[in-house]
């Protein structure tokens, strides 16, 4: 992670704020030493379960609400397909998308 981090900050010229932990697991000990705020999620369609995109579009648009975080592995094609879908579908609906920084501060 630090030196990811690094990397990250030499080329961008920003320190890296946020961690989103795999299988959502960290502990007090891995936050001293990063110096991160883990941000996890609150909608989870297991897209690494499926590679069918419109299973994935399905649970997000079943399960989502306003102020939710929808964890998407960009790994997986699918994935990727479903985010552009999920997004327009949402959008559609009067949905916002924002950073977590926006939502930190709200």
């Amino acid at each position: 992670i630090v030196k990811t981090n690094t990397l990250i900050e030499e080329i961008t010229g920003e320190p890296v704020r946020y961690i989103r932990p795999p299988y959502g697991s960290y502990s007090n000990s891995l936050l001293m030493q990063i110096n991160m705020t883990p941000v996890l999620w609150s909608v989870d369609p297991e897209d690494w379960n499926t590679d069918h995109t419109g299973q994935v579009v399905k649970s997000v648009g079943a399960n989502v609400k306003c102020g939710d975080i929808i964890l998407l592995h960009d790994s997986y094609l699918s994935s990727v397909q479903a985010a552009l879908r999920i997004v327009d579908a949402l959008q559609g609906k009067g949905y916002e998308f924002i950073t977590v920084d926006q939502m930190i501060s709200d």
